[in-house]
């Protein structure tokens, strides 16, 4: 499904993220890992960025981009894909 993926794991974090376009990066200092749903939500409205709120998914299409929440904490991004 994705072709990158950030994870709260220290030690892949650091490769992942060479991989990553620079608005993922502008996208992951806006909501850094370890954040609330609250936050983020807040966050991508103040910087007038699009997105769908699914409760424990929150879908940037403009980005590409899918945030994944566990107990309203941000616990990994993925860039989302489209498969033929």
């Amino acid at each position: 499904m994705s072709k990158f993926l950030i994870t709260s794991n220290h030690n892949q974090l650091g490769s992942v993220i060479e991989n990553l376009k620079i608005a993922d990066l502008q996208l992951l200092k806006l909501c850094p890992l370890h954040s609330s749903l609250a936050f983020c939500l807040n966050q991508l409205h103040s910087a007038h960025i699009h997105f769908l709120n699914l409760g424990n998914l929150i879908i940037c299409a403009e980005h590409n981009c899918l945030f994944i929440f566990k107990s309203k904490i941000l616990i990994r991004m993925e860039s989302l894909t489209t498969q033929h």
